[in-house]
């Protein structure tokens, strides 16, 4: 008997059929793949925008509470940079920390200041430590690529017991804000610590903070006592809305930033020295040489800004990790979120002109500029 061998026959795919389904799928990711980033991006955008939105309400509320803004850094009410036992007692630190107890974070600013007043201590101390003279030497640091020469010196301290007080206590400068992280930052870990501390991507603008000129050489309020004038860089007393004549919907109060920039954490608690937007780092008798490429952002020349310069500089679009500029503002997006000091939350265009980016930093230069 003859079997039926069209019966038993195995039907499959030809390599033409084969090669038409997976020219589909390819298609189909090419499609998908970008629009599913796209979705991940946007949804990326706004928590980092929401996020600079719950800030500048709590600026509001502290300054609604105090009637003036917190100091950029060191105690408030500020006292300036010169150590007091009178103010041992207060909660010392960054902008941020004393936001706290309006950004549901209450119990932990009570943490801080039930330890410093148990402790005596609002900073982290050595006790016991022997001064002893030394020369003054000569020291390098490398910022943004350029190698700065630094004078120090005068005395070194040894032995001692080393002791951490107020937000250098660990279990609080350990502590991560979800407010202070935009998930689109290429430079923060999963973990959200840098250097030991709470990150950070919202850098306040020290000339509104401040009520800075931005040139670094005038005096923050003629009308204020003696000892507020200039070159007092982070120290700078607490400036308040009455002070930004300019208008609070014309000036920015905060801006994006990478966590780590340039090996500089950016942490939450501790502006001085970390945040660098509208203020450079500390300058004690520095010297930019002549052959200093546009990256040093600041002109040839010695420079004695022991507390930081106020400034203007432009921020960056999206750069690499590894071209990170620590004395700019950066995003991660296209165009720069920003807080508006009247409490809405922009973007600003990334070929935004340096005068025009100038002039929504600085509060009472005369010469407001409107956002689009």
């Amino acid at each position: 008997m003859r079997r039926n061998s069209q019966a038993h026959r195995f039907t499959g795919f030809t390599l033409l059929e084969l090669l038409v389904v997976i020219a589909i799928i390819a298609i189909l990711l090419a499609i998908l793949v970008p629009a599913v980033q796209k979705v991940r991006d946007s949804a990326a955008r706004m928590q980092c925008q929401n996020n600079l939105k719950q800030q500048v309400l709590a600026l509001h509320s502290f300054h609604g509470a105090h009637k003036s803004m917190p100091p950029y850094y060191g105690v408030y009410p500020s006292s300036g940079p010169t150590w007091s036992s009178s103010t041992s007692s207060l909660v010392r630190g960054g902008w941020f920390v004393f936001l706290l107890p309006f950004l549901d974070q209450g119990p932990l600013f009570s943490q801080i200041e039930d330890e410093i007043k148990a402790s005596g201590y609002n900073v982290a101390v050595t006790i016991g430590a022997t001064s002893t003279p030394s020369p003054v030497t000569t020291s390098t640091v490398v910022i943004n690529g350029i190698t700065y020469s630094y004078s120090s010196g005068g005395s070194t301290s040894t032995g001692g017991t080393a002791s951490n007080h107020g937000i250098w206590e660990p279990s609080v400068r350990q502590t991560i804000f979800a407010v202070t992280h935009c998930p689109s930052d290429p430079s923060l870990g999963s973990g959200g610590l840098v250097s030991g501390w709470g990150g950070t991507n919202y850098l306040a603008n020290y000339n509104v903070m401040a009520d800075s000129l931005g040139d670094g050489t005038s005096t923050y309020d003629s009308g204020a006592p003696s000892w507020i004038t200039n070159n007092l860089g982070y120290y700078a007393p607490a400036s308040s809305f009455p002070r930004v004549s300019d208008g609070l919907s014309n000036t920015i109060f905060l801006a994006e930033g990478y966590a780590m920039c340039n090996g500089l954490a950016r942490i939450a608690l501790h502006s001085a020295n970390n945040h660098n937007f509208g203020l450079t780092s500390s300058l004690p008798n520095v010297t930019v040489p002549a052959s200093a490429p546009p990256t040093s952002l600041l002109p040839s020349g010695s420079y004695n800004f022991s507390y930081g310069m106020p400034n203007t500089f432009l921020f960056q679009v999206r750069p690499l990790t590894t071209a990170c500029s620590r004395w700019q503002a950066q995003t991660p997006h296209i165009t720069m979120n920003v807080a508006v000091m009247d409490g809405s939350v922009r973007a600003v265009q990334g070929s935004v002109s340096q005068d025009t980016w100038s002039r929504l930093l600085l509060p009472r230069d005369g010469q407001p500029v409107a956002f689009d």
